[in-house]
């Protein structure tokens, strides 16, 4: 197997068709590559465990602000969901993708384990190289179902050293829309480069509360994604991301690739 540096250099290079940069890296996939070799914060890997992250979300930001964990598995076949509400949500803890929306007037349990046990045999870290994931010991979780509308999105805050700096708009499920914004709701002229360019969204009401609770959020890392789900003035954490779509979907044009790179600041030491 190739050393993680190696990887990451064929990788990159086949995703974006350019050489990977990690001496003096100055655009923002280039960086978050570089992040994933040099930021080894023992923090990162309970961040990106979707159970245990419920905790530094609570104790930040309060527990308002966190869908309730109702049963935890370590064994696909142990799944019981005859104690479960008649509406919830399943999902891993270790990876991005392993959702089922659960509805126990439809449900299917020989189904639901096979699902999950395939994903729980799976380490995320092999495809990305992302390490926090390595160490991530897999579990299935049941967690409330949200009582959310049809207007309900997701928005999304990249914060540099602490600091919300983008806020990533999603449209419509399945439609790969996302708009990018500054602080003051001020539109970038940008967009990633496998979504295609998107709609113009009006500010969310809870704007202001949102950045606060992203900045509570974001401490003192180089960089962190930080994702909320917004339902006009209430929205819950989602997840934090340390290395979104693992670096290999740049922001296009260039000149936003370097402008977000330039919020990362890789001469800060970072924690080990």
């Amino acid at each position: 197997m190739l050393n993680d540096k190696d990887y990451l250099k064929l990788r990159f290079r086949f995703a974006t068709g350019k050489k990977l940069n990690l001496k003096d890296p100055a655009g923002f996939s280039e960086k978050i590559q570089w992040l994933k070799l040099n930021n080894k914060d023992a923090r990162l890997p309970d961040l990106v465990d979707k159970i245990k992250a419920k905790d530094y979300v609570i104790q930040k930001i309060g527990a308002e602000y966190v869908s309730k964990t109702l049963c935890v598995w370590d064994d696909a076949e142990k799944i019981d969901t005859g104690d479960l509400p008649d509406k919830c949500v399943l999902k891993c803890n270790h990876d991005s993708g392993s959702t089922l929306i659960f509805e126990k007037e439809n449900k299917d349990d020989g189904y639901i384990k096979s699902f999950f046990d395939k994903r729980l045999n799976a380490n995320y870290f092999f495809a990305g190289r992302e390490w926090p994931y390595k160490s991530i010991v897999p579990k299935v979780f049941a967690e409330e179902y949200l009582p959310l509308s049809n207007d309900s999105y997701d928005l999304k805050f990249f914060c540099f050293c602490g600091t919300p700096k983008v806020a990533v708009r999603y449209g419509k499920k399945g439609k790969g829309e996302m708009s990018y914004y500054d602080m003051s709701w001020k539109r970038y002229d940008c967009y990633q480069s496998r979504n295609p360019v998107s709609p113009d969204f009006p500010m969310p009401e809870c704007f202001e509360s949102l950045k606060k609770s992203a900045m509570a959020l974001a401490s003192d890392f180089p960089f962190v994604r930080v994702d909320f789900v917004v339902d006009k003035d209430k929205y819950w954490f989602s997840e934090m991301t340390f290395f979104p779509s693992s670096g290999f979907s740049p922001i296009c044009p260039e000149e936003a690739e370097k402008t977000f790179g330039s919020f990362i600041d890789i001469k800060k030491q970072v924690k080990e």
